[in-house]
C-alpha cells in the first residue's frame, strides 16, 4: 500500500462565516470590552454583569446511558418548538438598570461568557431533571446557578480577557483554544494583558 502525505482530521466548528466588515467590528468591540474589563478585573470584576438568555426545558434527558450488552439502546425524543420550556432572561434587568452596557458584536458567541461557559455549565448540571411548571424550572435554575463560586467565575471572566486579546490579535477571527490550562500559562497571559494595559 503506498503511503501518502495525507491524514484524516475532524472539522472544526464555527458559527458563522464571518465577512471582513464583521471581523473588523468584531475587533472594535474587543478592543471596547478588553479596556473596560482590565480596569474592572482590579476589583475581581465585582462590578461585572452578563446577560443573555435561554430556554429551560421541563424535560432534561440524558445524552447517553449504561446499557448491558445485547440490550437495545434507550431512546431520546428530540425537543422541537413544541415542547415544554420557559425563557430563562436577564436582559430585561440589565436593560432597565443604572449598569453601563458593552456592545457585543453580532455572531459572536466566543465573546460572550453566557456563550462560552454559561449556558453549557447549565444544561449540563439540568441533565436528567424534569419539572411540572416554569417557576418548578426556573427555581432549579436559579439553585444551580447560585452554586456556581467566585473563583469559577473570575477564571470565566479572565478566559474573557484572553479571548478579546486574541480576537483583536487574530483580526477578529473566532477565538480557538489555544490549551492554555495550566495555571502557569494561564496567569502568564493575563499578566502580559496586565502589562500592556
Amino acid at each position: 500500500m503506498e503511503e501518502t502525505d495525507f491524514k484524516k482530521v475532524a472539522l472544526r466548528w464555527v458559527p458563522y462565516t464571518l465577512t471582513k466588515e464583521q471581523k473588523d467590528r468584531r475587533v472594535i468591540a474587543a478592543r471596547e470590552m478588553l479596556s473596560k474589563l482590565i480596569k474592572m478585573r482590579r476589583n475581581n470584576f465585582v462590578h461585572v454583569i452578563t446577560g443573555d438568555e435561554t430556554w429551560i426545558y421541563y424535560r432534561n434527558p440524558p445524552n447517553s446511558a449504561w446499557v448491558r450488552r445485547g440490550e437495545e439502546a434507550p431512546k431520546r425524543v428530540a425537543k422541537g418548538i413544541a415542547s415544554p420550556k420557559v425563557l430563562v432572561t436577564t436582559t430585561n434587568f440589565i436593560d432597565n438598570s443604572i449598569f453601563s452596557k458593552f456592545r457585543q458584536p453580532a455572531y459572536s458567541p466566543d465573546l460572550a461568557p453566557s456563550d462560552f461557559f454559561l449556558f453549557g455549565y447549565l444544561k449540563g448540571a439540568l441533565k436528567r431533571n424534569t419539572f411540572e411548571s416554569a417557576e418548578e424550572a426556573l427555581a432549579v435554575t436559579q439553585n444551580i446557578l447560585s452554586k456556581i463560586d467566585s473563583r469559577t467565575l473570575r477564571n470565566v471572566f479572565n478566559n474573557w480577557l484572553i479571548r478579546l486579546r486574541y480576537v483583536i490579535e487574530q483580526n477578529g477571527a473566532y477565538y480557538e483554544d489555544q490549551s492554555v490550562h495550566d495555571h502557569k500559562s494561564f496567569n502568564a497571559l493575563l499578566y502580559i494583558i496586565d502589562k500592556e494595559n
